[in-house]
């Protein structure tokens, strides 16, 4: 499967049965990066839902991710299915961002590709 950044997917991320939408903010030779909407929905969305927001641990109700590095096999392990594309707004990267002023810092990059922590964090969202 083919990804370009701006298309909008139904996944099953939580491993429960439910799905999300998550909206691929950048494809490069080493992966996607992602956003993961709060709203979950017990069927599959096969239209693209209005009004998605990340949400926030904050404010007491269920919360995506504005961003997550994750491999093409990965994310694939979430089957995602297309629902649409819209364009990735300056906002979108924020969080995209901030990883990568992180991994700039570290030798993040290197665990990526060694199933290092990026791969630790990701397994804990594969489906069951």
């Amino acid at each position: 499967m083919s990804f370009a950044a701006g298309q909008l997917h139904s996944v099953l991320w939580h491993g429960d049965g439910t799905y999300n939408v998550a909206k691929v903010l950048v494809a490069d030779d080493r992966g996607l990066h992602v956003r993961v909407y709060a709203e979950q929905f017990f069927d599959r969305p096969t239209t693209l839902p209005t009004d998605l927001e990340v949400g926030s641990p904050y404010d007491g109700t269920v919360f995506g991710v504005s961003h997550i590095p994750v491999t093409v096999e990965q994310y694939e392990a979430w089957s995602p299915e297309l629902l649409g594309q819209e364009p990735v707004t300056e906002d979108d990267l924020d969080g995209y961002r901030q990883w990568l002023a992180a991994a700039a810092d570290t030798d993040y990059l290197g665990e990526v590709e060694e199933g290092g922590l990026i791969g630790r964090l990701a397994s804990r969202f594969k489906k069951a």
